[in-house]
């Protein structure tokens, strides 16, 4: 047995496809403002995080260096021993001079780019903070202006539908005039 449902037909105002389409569009503007926010901001931590691994490698090639020189000290005091059996502390003065020389010499040679980096990364951070407050701000502005557009755009609707009565009344009485 099959049951007939009564299907009610509503009429759709023009004046509502008009209004609905537009703020509909409005509503798409949006969207896409928020979707280029969020691609730029996730572009914004890729900088930074970037920026991370740039700075790890830097002290990555620091702790290198510092174990080559250790590595290059060991291996020659080990030479000399063997050479030399009795040990000379002329000799391991005039090591410890040239490594002491050598780590001042990568300190000079990797400060200043290891200042810049933590400058250029600290910079990021501060554009990264500053950005998403931005985003957040204009986030809030926008919710509130949709909703505030919401509201005129039903009380638009509501007026026009008013007006657009109210013409119609008064056609139909002037036809009815004309008519007579």
């Amino acid at each position: 047995m099959m049951v007939a449902k009564k299907v009610e037909k509503q009429s759709v105002s023009p004046i509502d496809v008009v209004w609905d389409g537009w703020y509909s569009n409005v509503k798409v503007l949006n969207s896409i403002q928020q979707d280029f926010e969020t691609r730029s901001l996730e572009a914004v931590k890729r900088q930074r995080e970037m920026l991370e691994v740039v700075k790890e490698q830097m002290e990555k090639m620091e702790q290198e260096a510092e174990g080559i020189t250790k590595e290059w000290k060991d291996n020659l005091l080990k030479q000399m021993d063997q050479m030399m059996p009795i040990p000379s502390d002329q000799f391991q003065l005039w090591i410890d001079k040239l490594e002491e020389v050598g780590v001042k010499m990568q300190s000079m040679s990797m400060t200043p780019y290891k200042q810049m980096m933590e400058t250029v990364l600290q910079a990021q951070t501060q554009v990264e903070s500053t950005y998403t407050e931005i985003v957040s701000q204009q986030k809030k502005h926008r919710d509130e202006f949709l909703r505030a557009l919401e509201e005129v755009t039903e009380q638009q609707k509501k007026a026009q539908e008013a007006f657009f009565n109210t013409f119609q009344s008064y056609q139909s009485i002037f036809t009815k005039m004309v008519q007579a």
